[in-house]
């Protein structure tokens, strides 16, 4: 797999891929794709790449192929947040998406706390999400530190736009 980074981001995944939360996903996928021997990854985001990257160490018989429109220095992720807030797509099992989300964010949690957070620009921040209608609670509440919901107080604290004043 050929990907363009700069150096000090080729020197964080190395880091991060020999972390032990990786070696138990790379067991898993090497286990789950012994067979497979191509791969294609839409996106160059953090996800995309991270996926990459992962899939193309933990099994020597996978040929990676990344595909994207944008590249770093160019992508959202080089100048925006990204966000963990998984979703839904196309009737996945929840078992499935819970036991994935889950992975994930103690991986990004990990990150947090560990010296490689600054490298790779990892932080946890709080989040709300409003809706104008009742929604069920995601399937994913369980897995972060905090959730609740918001008082009544801190509702009527968002203004007309939507934006949460402090």
């Amino acid at each position: 797999m050929n990907v363009i980074t700069s150096g000090g981001t080729t020197k964080a995944l190395k880091r991060i891929a020999s972390s032990p939360l990786i070696i138990k996903i790379r067991q898993y996928i090497s286990d789950t794709m012994a067979c497979s021997k191509n791969v294609c990854v839409i996106g160059a985001g953090v996800i995309g790449l991270s996926t990459a990257y992962c899939l193309s160490k933990c099994n020597a018989n996978l040929k990676v192929t990344l595909i994207s429109d944008k590249f770093s220095p160019h992508t959202t992720g080089d100048g925006a947040a990204g966000k963990w807030d998984p979703s839904n797509y196309h009737q996945t099992p929840v078992e499935d998406l819970r036991k994935w989300g889950s992975i994930t964010y103690k991986w990004f949690h990990d990150l947090t706390y560990s010296d490689l957070a600054e490298t790779t620009g990892i932080s946890l921040v709080s989040g709300y999400h409003y809706y104008d209608h009742n929604v069920e609670e995601p399937f994913w509440k369980d897995i972060l530190l905090h959730f609740r919901h918001l008082t009544e107080s801190e509702m009527n604290k968002a203004n007309e736009n939507g934006y949460y004043d402090i």
